[in-house]
């Protein structure tokens, strides 16, 4: 019982407890004064289910949704342009930066040594692009049939260059392109004074000997595995024209399987590569402006004199 209105109002609440499934549905209800009045009202008993919703007012989801988007873009921007632009710009970095290997006693950047079935690659690609393109000086020389030797043919060179570049086939190897006849040789560049680059035509032979080695050194033998501190891998594929390169080995010890190499499909990847294994180089820069603008200063000097001696003939003839 409630009142309300100033007590001119009198009323009650009306409670339904216990009820059941059949108990929900359509009721008449009906308010009486006692006197002359009497109203019916419909009624419907039902049951609500629980709702569930988010508190989200005025779109607010939208701009975590933008960010989110605005951030996955970037993130994915960000891995495509490393994935193909961070070896550029290490090579970029490296030249500008790094400090110049200058004044060490050596006499050319890099030997190229190869067999003597190798040397339309050598000299024909290697030396041409290393030199003209990019400004490194090389020499060359050819290696005998005896491949046993090469770390002493290659030995008296290697200690007058800062590189030394051997290219490696299965044909300067006699066609045998197997583990008793490559690893010999990688353990004799491996074993050079200078740091040393192979150029690979042909992936490493898949081998189980050549596994991966421990990580305790103690556990490492010669028979099983191949220093690599002063020795770099690189892959070249001559099918269809295309070159192919794999990354250059910089760790202390390396694992030899086919699979391990990783190949590219592109061939400025291999001349990155090669490049980033070679000594730092100087891009060009505002010298190589200044001297194409001094050239052209003197060419307009020299043709200002021609004009001039050219008029001081014709006052002479006239």
């Amino acid at each position: 019982m409630f009142f309300r209105e100033n007590d001119q109002i009198v009323g009650s609440y009306l409670e339904i407890e216990d009820i059941t499934l059949e108990d929900y549905g359509e009721y008449k209800c009906e308010v009486s004064n006692g006197v002359d009045e009497e109203i019916t009202l419909p009624a419907h008993v039902y049951r609500q289910e629980p709702q569930f919703t988010l508190d989200l007012q005025n779109d607010s989801w939208r701009k975590p949704f933008l960010l989110a988007v605005l951030v996955l873009v970037l993130l994915f921007s960000a891995v495509a342009f490393y994935a193909r632009c961070w070896l550029p710009l290490v090579v970029l970095c490296r030249d500008k930066f790094a400090r110049l290997e200058e004044n060490d006693g050596k006499e050319c950047d890099a030997v190229v040594c190869y067999h003597e079935k190798d040397s339309s690659l050598a000299i024909g690609i290697i030396v041409p692009t290393l030199e003209s393109r990019h400004r490194y000086k090389c020499t060359t020389l050819e290696l005998s049939c005896l491949s046993q030797n090469w770390n002493l043919e290659i030995g008296p060179h290697a200690s007058t260059a800062r590189r030394v570049i051997v290219v490696l086939s299965p044909a300067s190897l006699s066609d045998v392109w197997t583990e008793a006849s490559v690893l010999p040789i990688l353990k004799q560049l491996a074993g050079l004074s200078t740091t040393t680059i192979a150029v690979m035509l042909k992936d490493l032979p898949s081998t189980t000997t050549m596994g991966k080695p421990s990580s305790r050194r103690g556990d490492r033998t010669d028979s099983d595995y191949v220093l690599f501190d002063r020795l770099k891998i690189l892959r070249w594929d001559e099918s269809n024209t295309v070159d192919k390169s794999l990354n250059p080995l910089s760790s202390s010890s390396f694992s030899f399987s086919s699979t391990s190499f990783l190949s590219s499909g592109d061939r400025r990847k291999f001349w990155y590569k090669l490049r980033l294994a070679m000594p730092p180089m100087r891009p060009i820069g505002n010298e190589s402006t200044c001297q194409s603008v001094a050239m052209i200063v003197q060419s307009n000097g020299k043709c200002g004199q021609q004009k001039a001696r050219s008029r001081e003939s014709l006052e002479v003839l006239v």
